[in-house]
């Protein structure tokens, strides 16, 4: 008689950020949502004052994500697949995908929280890796202020940060470093990496 042998692939899930719970529900632990940094905004975004299609660098300075008020408005908002705005009055609950923690915190550059999904196309795209990073929707105050921050000038700066939600997107202005966390990403991709190289060095 034949027989079928079946190999099981198993992670190691005591050093995963990740965890699923008996509902199916997505848990994640320490999420980078934000971060110091020096992004590119249209002047559309910014204010009508503003040439809307030209770019400028919008400084988002660690006093501001450090502030008390801004890193308690992180906590317990709506997570949205892309951006939707969602309140109470307008609810954008069909693409809703879950909430985040009530443990949120900064640690330069990071302003991180815990994030739990709570719909089931969501977490197929988080664990494919087809959208992972995540972008803040937010209220604050625009200043023409111009400076540098490591090395990069900048034009305007962003105070009194209130967030809204929290965005599964697929690249987020924010960086590839703001994502749902996973240690074991660390180690997959670096096989990429190499398996990249590898295919580079065949080619030449």
């Amino acid at each position: 008689k034949g027989y079928e042998m079946k190999f099981n692939l198993i992670f190691d899930t005591k050093n995963s950020n990740r965890e699923k719970d008996a509902n199916g529900f997505l848990h994640v632990k320490n999420c980078h949502c934000t971060k110091v940094q020096i992004a590119q905004y249209l002047g559309s975004e910014i204010s009508n004052d503003l040439i809307p299609d030209k770019v400028y660098n919008v400084f988002r300075p660690e006093e501001e994500l450090n502030k008390a008020e801004t890193i308690q408005s992180l906590n317990g908002v709506p997570l949205q697949l892309e951006h939707h705005d969602d309140t109470a009055e307008r609810p954008a609950q069909y693409t809703r995908i879950g909430a985040t923690g009530t443990d949120a915190v900064f640690s330069f550059p990071y302003l991180s929280n815990s994030l739990h999904f709570f719909n089931q196309k969501a977490i197929d795209l988080i664990e494919s890796g087809e959208k992972c990073e995540l972008s803040i929707g937010y209220d604050c105050e625009i200043h023409k202020e111009s400076g540098e921050y490591a090395g990069q000038p900048y034009d305007f700066v962003q105070r009194n940060i209130k967030i809204q939600h929290v965005a599964l997107v697929e690249c987020g202005r924010a960086g590839a470093d703001v994502k749902v966390s996973d240690s074991k990403g660390i180690i997959l991709n670096s096989q990429k990496n190499e398996v990249k190289k590898m295919d580079k060095e065949k080619l030449l």
